[in-house]
């Protein structure tokens, strides 16, 4: 996906990003969001899991006069920090674009400005 993103852009990596299986879901209220790209990373201290979804979650302030256009904001990137025993927090770009970072790896930009903060993040075991 990070190849894709780097060599077509944006809207190669949301087709492709469609394309791709199904691999989790994200529930927001009554809502189902499919995760179609699931990514974790081990860290010192636990690890680091990014989740992307295949349509954006909510455009916060997109109704408000003079908000930005949504074009582009096609997905919702979810990161989460957890530690060894599964406890973290983490950050939301409910409606996001993505484009090739400048280090490598992805570069997000939420709709809202600043990513919204996740505290308190619980890891369920079922």
């Amino acid at each position: 996906m990070e190849r894709t993103l780097k060599e077509g852009g944006s809207a190669a990596f949301g087709l492709a990003l469609r394309q791709a299986p199904i691999v989790g879901q994200f529930e927001v209220g009554s809502r189902t969001f499919a995760i179609r790209w699931a990514r974790q990373r081990a860290t010192d201290r636990g690890r680091v899991i990014s989740l992307v979804t295949d349509a954006p979650v909510y455009f916060v302030g997109g109704g408000v006069p003079g908000a930005r256009s949504r074009e582009g904001f096609d997905v919702a990137v979810i990161q989460l920090t957890l530690d060894s025993s599964g406890l973290g927090e983490g950050t939301m770009a409910a409606a996001a674009s993505v484009k090739p970072g400048d280090q490598g790896g992805v570069a997000v930009d939420a709709y809202e400005g600043d990513p919204i903060k996740l505290r308190s993040i619980i890891r369920k075991i079922s």
